[in-house]
């Protein structure tokens, strides 16, 4: 995929953004009044700055970089977003069912009314037709790169997410546009599946190769895709890259960019562990092991996982922890979180940019022996924390030096 997108670099893209906002939404769409119900709920939610996955009224999740901003108030049939410098922007449009009548419809309405061209690759996902675009537009003479992404579902309508950039700045505004792209979940139930981007052209809804491994002592079968874990890899790989230009960010917005970018890396795992987990339950309820026994075991078996300590400026993906049984504190952490919360245990991944660590949180309930809680949570609850490497840390127990991130989307 990567080597596809950079054969376009050179294409162009040319739109006036204003233009787009008013005029195709005003004589060309003609959506009706039914699909404005939600606009108070819209106005509400509306974003100013992106710090947390935002869920539509109409069902569908984004998940824009941190700093984007909206910056329509067309309502929930179209919202747009921007970055920082007002350079790269999304409008993403909500059509009801019906509107189109499947996929190339849609395709094809854009192209022609916004004179279109380029790469149309079908993207396979599950009941949604869907397909990543790559061109550029001959609406007027500045030239500008486009990005977009196209879901058609017969029953719960279409999503497209329009992006451009000009072409002088696209060759940094790749990724960020790409990561936008792929935070999309085109609705509620698919917000925890890899996104349009790491799906690539296929591989994800075939079957899954099964793999014995060992975990904890007990041999468990996950099934898993090349497809997935290739995907995961360069996930990590582009969100890093974008991770990395907050470095001269302030502390909250370093905090949010790497919240966003663990929430990436998780979503993008989980579906891809379901029978994995699937296998760690049946084992759990084969034993009779309570939620504190359940923790036990994992904790457990995740620590004493070789610690990657050498190789801490790079996320280990779930899918590798498993393979590899290796990883550093942020790793190992979002690991276990992950597995933690299938199994519907709530862990928090708490992490501190001062002290560059990261570990589990959880209630004193799921851990045996007394503990006495020194966090809080997200959602106010009191939380023991639990270090994932076989080093001290420093710090440790100071509270104020430790941040709960949101990986959940619900």
């Amino acid at each position: 995929m990567r080597q596809n997108l950079s054969k376009l670099q050179g294409n162009r893209y040319c739109m006036d953004d204003r233009w787009l906002v008013h005029e195709v939404t005003a004589e060309v769409f003609h959506m009706p009044l039914h699909c404005l119900r939600n606009w108070a709920i819209f106005l509400a939610l509306i974003l100013t700055a992106s710090a947390a996955p935002w869920k539509h009224p109409q069902g569908w999740w984004i998940d824009p970089p941190v700093g984007w901003s909206s910056e329509t108030n067309e309502g929930p049939a179209l919202i747009g977003f921007s970055d920082p410098e007002g350079l790269a922007r999304f409008q993403v449009f909500t059509f009801d069912a019906g509107r189109f009548s499947d996929l190339p419809a849609l395709e094809a309405f854009f192209s022609n009314r916004l004179k279109w061209s380029g790469e149309i690759m079908p993207i396979p996902w599950g009941p949604w037709s869907c397909s990543l675009a790559l061109g550029k537009s001959a609406l007027a003479a500045e030239p500008f790169t486009v990005i977009a992404g196209f879901w058609h579902h017969p029953e719960l309508g279409s999503r497209v997410a329009w992006g451009t950039v000009p072409e002088r700045q696209a060759s940094t505004r790749e990724g960020s546009m790409l990561s936008v792209i792929d935070s999309i979940a085109p609705e509620h139930a698919r917000r925890y599946e890899p996104g349009l981007v790491g799906r690539g052209r296929g591989g994800f809804d075939g079957p899954r190769p099964a793999v014995n491994l060992r975990f904890g002592g007990e041999i468990l079968r996950a099934d898993l895709r090349p497809a997935e874990i290739e995907s995961a890899r360069r996930v990590v790989r582009r969100e890093r890259d974008l991770l990395l230009r907050y470095a001269d960010a302030g502390r909250e917005a370093q905090y949010e960019a790497m919240g966003r970018f663990y929430r990436i890396v998780y979503r993008n795992a989980w579906s891809g562990l379901e029978t994995f987990a699937g296998s760690l339950e049946g084992f759990f309820r084969h034993r009779a092991m309570g939620d504190a026994e359940k923790v036990g075991f994992l904790t457990g078996a995740i620590f004493l996982y070789e610690d990657g300590t050498n190789r801490s400026d790079a996320l280990e993906t779930p899918f590798d922890m498993l393979l590899q049984e290796s990883g550093d504190c942020d790793s190992k952490t979002l690991f276990l979180t992950l597995l933690l919360n299938r199994l519907g245990v709530e862990g928090e991944f708490l992490f501190s940019l001062e002290d560059h660590h990261a570990f589990i949180g959880l209630p004193a309930r799921y851990l045996t022996g007394k503990q006495t809680p020194f966090l809080t949570g997200l959602r106010g609850t009191p939380l023991v924390g639990i270090n994932m490497v076989q080093h001290p840390v420093t710090n440790f127990y100071r509270s104020d030096r430790w941040r709960a991130i949101e990986l959940r989307m619900d």
